[in-house]
């Protein structure tokens, strides 16, 4: 199959199907509508991955990344997901204990006040 002469938007989703594990969760990072051709996002995946990047940093950089105050829950995410994609040893049981480590208490107790309203006693 000839790629050169196919459509960025082919082109990015053909790219997009190959990638696996860490490649993958770092496409899940970038913002919808963040990418507008294949150059670019092809450039911005060997910005991140490219072999003179500096040295990953170790799973316990997990456990120091904190919700600022004001900052929503989401922002939250989105900065614990670009910096898990930098560890080198993590794995999926590291990146859940130390994301609830981090999350803010008054955002836990905003999840369990709206999970126990949704539960119905009889």
């Amino acid at each position: 199959m000839e790629l050169n002469s196919a459509t960025n938007a082919f082109q990015c989703r053909v790219f997009v199907i190959t990638l696996t594990g860490i490649a993958r969760r770092w496409f899940r990072t970038l913002c919808p509508g963040s990418v507008f051709s294949f150059r670019q996002l092809s450039e911005s995946f060997i910005s991140q991955f490219s072999i003179n990047k500096v040295q990953r940093k170790s799973a316990q950089r997990l456990y120091t990344i904190r919700q600022r105050d004001n900052e929503s829950t989401e922002a939250f995410l989105n900065r614990f997901l670009k910096e898990e994609i930098s560890i080198k040893d993590r794995n999926d049981s590291t990146d859940c204990r130390a994301l609830m480590a981090e999350l803010s208490i008054a955002t836990i107790l905003k999840y369990m006040t709206l999970v126990k309203e949704d539960i119905y006693y009889p």
